[in-house]
């Protein structure tokens, strides 16, 4: 037990009065603390640290995203066309299985072939300065002759027509060579006549001409070699033009003239079968037309004199829808 110490004072001292210092209070741990006995003191247990609390915000919880009006209705629009359809084809199939079926025909179409150009087979003659040449480009023939080049007249023509191509691109083959001899008039010595007649098979007209006279040659190319024709021919009427070829290519029509450029007259129809080289002169006829298979029509040329009488070398005829039609093969 701790008792309180008093301040140490003089016998002078005595008489005084001394006011005792105040007695201070003093903590008895064995009655604050009954557990703890004398000569058993407890050891003073350290105090863990205080952590300051922390305030923590918690994140607000993620609004739902909002799904747009127009994807709803978009939604629902398909969702009602895949019921209304899948409806509509259960009762369509029902109906099918139900309803007797009847074949019905079907025309098969007809299909005009388009011509096609064949293959050429042919070498062809050394090509010169005075050598009838062709290219084929594509479905077109062209012929080549002394610098000019020449396609194919047109349908009621009777002229070939003069064209400029990138001739140097293509692959010319020779057909023949001209005869010596011959005038430089362009107008005498040219391409007379052109047409072809199926896929890389032609025929054409040469003119050759000198300083004192002219003649014509008719070829025929077959897609690997050239045939001269020969016509049956009356006196006078022996300049020849490509009239009409058949639509299988396999006959021709030509029309054979009394002279070039030297009036109206009309001239005299040869019809040759191509393959064979036949031919025939029905005269000078009117309204010829090509049929199949060798056969053909027209109306006989009658003549009369003109009303009124014409001036100069013109012919005048009956009227040819007033004529019966012939007809006649070859």
């Amino acid at each position: 037990m701790v008792f309180p110490t008093y301040p140490f004072y003089s016998y002078a001292d005595k008489n005084k009065k001394i006011k005792p210092p105040a007695v201070p209070v003093m903590y008895n741990k064995y009655v604050d603390n009954p557990q703890t006995q004398p000569g058993q003191e407890q050891p003073i247990q350290p105090q863990p640290p205080v952590t300051p609390e922390v305030q923590t915000q918690e994140a607000p919880p993620p609004e739902p995203k909002k799904t747009s009006g127009a994807l709803k209705v978009a939604a629902i629009v398909l969702f009602v066309l895949l019921v209304t359809g899948g409806l509509a084809l259960a009762a369509y199939r029902l109906g099918q299985q139900s309803a007797p079926t009847t074949p019905v025909p079907t025309a098969t179409p007809q299909i005009t072939p388009s011509p096609t150009p064949g293959e050429i087979d042919y070498e062809g003659i050394p090509i010169t300065e005075n050598t009838v040449s062709f290219a084929q480009v594509g479905s077109d023939i062209y012929l080549r002759y002394r610098g000019k080049i020449y396609t194919e007249q047109e349908e009621g023509e009777v002229e070939p027509a003069t064209v400029t191509v990138p001739e140097a691109n293509y692959t010319w083959y020779g057909l023949v060579e001209a005869p010596e001899g011959l005038t430089e008039n362009e107008e005498f010595n040219r391409v007379f006549s052109f047409k072809q007649t199926s896929g890389t098979s032609f025929l054409f007209v040469m003119r050759w001409g000198t300083d004192s006279s002219q003649s014509f040659s008719t070829f025929n190319f077959t897609g690997n070699e050239v045939k001269t024709l020969s016509f049956n021919i009356s006196e006078g009427y022996s300049v020849p033009k490509i009239a009409q070829v058949s639509t299988d290519g396999n006959y021709a029509a030509i029309d054979l003239y009394g002279c070039w450029n030297c009036g109206g007259h009309e001239p005299e129809t040869v019809v040759i079968d191509l393959g064979t080289g036949d031919n025939e002169n029905i005269g000078r006829v009117l309204n010829f037309v090509w049929g199949e298979n060798g056969n053909y029509t027209y109306k006989e040329y009658i003549a009369k004199e003109c009303e009124p009488p014409a001036e100069g070398p013109v012919q005048c005829s009956e009227d040819p829808n007033t004529l019966p039609q012939k007809s006649g093969n070859i």
